[in-house]
């Protein structure tokens, strides 16, 4: 099945980021290039085998996006490879009282991200795909499919 093609206009309306510490140190919490390590899967399912399928279908999800960097300057590029072969786009950011929005190419698309959370050296993109779910598999009973894209810093 074919996700949300764009994670990363993922990065694109307005997120909540969760810190460890509350210091006005954490501006530069998200500053930094942030590499591709894991993706983790929440599904809640009545049909324990369609359950299994969006499982495998997760394993290593992360639209090909292989690093994201924010620049301190306001602006941030993801780049990586995926079946059309490598890319690399980006757009601006503004990060401010823990919201953080982003722009690309001159529009705020949010790509079905609920959540992005920077702790220390970890960034977990929250990612909900249930209604794509729920519109490929309509008699599983799903109720939640949850992809959590983990980033670390280089």
């Amino acid at each position: 099945m074919k996700l949300s093609k764009l994670l990363f206009s993922v990065l694109a309306v307005s997120l909540l980021i969760g810190f460890a510490s509350c210091s006005d140190d954490d501006d530069d919490a998200i500053v930094g290039t942030w590499e591709y390590s894991k993706t983790e899967v929440s599904v809640v399912a009545t049909d324990k085998t369609v359950e299994g399928l969006i499982k495998e279908d997760a394993i290593g999800y992360n639209d090909g996006v292989q690093t994201i960097t924010f620049n301190k300057n306001g602006t941030f590029v993801m780049a990586g490879e995926d079946e059309d072969g490598t890319f690399s786009y980006g757009g601006s950011y503004v990060y401010k009282d823990n919201l953080l929005t982003t722009t690309i190419d001159g529009e705020e698309d949010g790509g079905g991200i609920t959540k992005l959370v920077v702790n220390k050296n970890a960034l977990t993109v929250e990612l909900d795909e249930t209604e794509d779910y729920q519109y490929d598999y309509p008699q599983a009973g799903i109720s939640k499919v949850l992809f959590f894209i983990n980033y670390t810093h280089k």
